[in-house]
């Protein structure tokens, strides 16, 4: 594993630099297929497709502190609460980006169940442990839904914001934020927004009680997203 990762290392800062592009893309567009291959000069790295790369989300941040640190995790059953456990033993540090393939257990406002197709939609949860008053906190997840909103709009995909906390496009759902914050007196200690996005899930992946609820970006646009790049 460590083998595969520094390899991936390389072809991700190849990659940033655009020697790669072509070749990156064309792996995009295989998204589907269980593995492909790709060649470095001194080296051949087969990897499954479904696994995102941190090393490539970073590479398209122009932030500061956030996401400049990313804990990835091949499955979870929440990354909100696997970002509540990393708090917990001083390991989620301001600005820390969580990230998984695979969310077994997502939820959302009033304990409402989250899909996401494995290794096709983003369902990341970002730590803020810099003390915010509770005022400061109110818009948070507005902003997040913002956010989520314009990236959308960047890949040219048109959502809009349901208050409070859905993203949709067309009248179906297609992500969803939820924060959740520890307040002691005035304070809010912590705050931990996390965001679902249906990315690359086709009609067939989603259960057929959301087939008149829910939809994705490959539903509405008929092209397969890179994920890194929608975070």
């Amino acid at each position: 594993e460590m083998c595969i990762r520094d390899s991936l290392s390389s072809y991700c800062c190849l990659y940033s630099q655009g020697f790669t592009k072509k070749t990156y893309y064309c792996t995009s567009i295989n998204r589907f297929n269980n593995q492909h291959k790709f060649h470095l000069p001194s080296t051949e790295v087969s990897f499954p497709l479904n696994m995102m790369l941190p090393k490539l989300i970073q590479s398209n941040l122009k932030t500061v502190m956030i996401g400049q640190r990313i804990k990835y995790y091949s499955q979870l059953d929440s990354t909100n609460q696997k970002a509540c456990e990393l708090i917990a033993h001083n390991e989620g540090t301001h600005g820390t980006l969580v990230v998984t393939d695979n969310q077994h257990l997502g939820k959302g406002r009033r304990n409402n169940n989250w899909f996401m197709g494995t290794g096709k939609g983003v369902a990341v949860s970002l730590i803020l442990d810099n003390p915010l008053s509770k005022e400061d906190t109110l818009f948070l997840p507005l902003i997040t839904g913002i956010a989520a909103v314009k990236s959308l709009c960047s890949h040219n995909v048109v959502s809009k914001l349901k208050w409070p906390n859905d993203l949709m496009i067309n009248s179906k759902k297609i992500g969803g934020i939820l924060c959740e914050s520890r307040i002691s007196s005035s304070e809010v200690k912590y705050i931990i927004l996390g965001l679902g996005i249906n990315v690359n899930e086709t009609i067939e992946d989603l259960p057929e009680y959301l087939h008149q609820m829910a939809t994705s970006l490959f539903i509405e646009t008929g092209e397969i997203q890179q994920r890194e790049l929608i975070i």
